[in-house]
């Protein structure tokens, strides 16, 4: 079975302790990352617009992006990841003073956007594999 991840393009971000209390991030009208994963599984191919809540646990870049993940592997099947493009990552390096890998790391964090479903393709040796 082919490994699926899910993929959140996001439109707003928001770190607690940095531009919004604790409080507001607990609200029940959030969709949680496990949420996230079984409402885009039922919609696929579609997506699922909402505001998304979770705590950074894990971080990397790939080819210019940033990704926040709510799972320390991204690969976990409950894993939320967000994307977060050059320019985005570059404006919110500005705002919050350090990258976003770093300045959201072990943060909570509210994102909108549309989850979708992404497909992994692990590589080996230079190529995809079938993995």
């Amino acid at each position: 079975m082919k490994m699926k991840a899910l993929a959140l393009s996001f439109g707003l971000l928001l770190a607690s302790g940095c531009a919004t209390k604790l409080s507001t991030l607990d609200r029940p009208e959030w969709i949680q990352p496990i949420q996230a994963v079984e409402l885009a599984a039922a919609a696929a191919p579609d997506g699922v617009p909402g505001v998304f809540r979770f705590q950074v646990q894990g971080t990397g870049t790939q080819d210019n992006f940033s990704y926040l993940n709510s799972e320390i592997d991204y690969r976990d099947q409950r894993c939320l990841t967000i994307e977060i493009t050059p320019r985005a990552a570059s404006e919110l390096e500005i705002k919050f003073g350090a990258p976003p890998i770093v300045a959201f790391k072990g943060k909570k964090i509210l994102v909108r956007g549309v989850a979708t479903r992404v497909k992994i393709v692990f590589i080996s040796d230079g190529k995809p594999t079938d993995k």
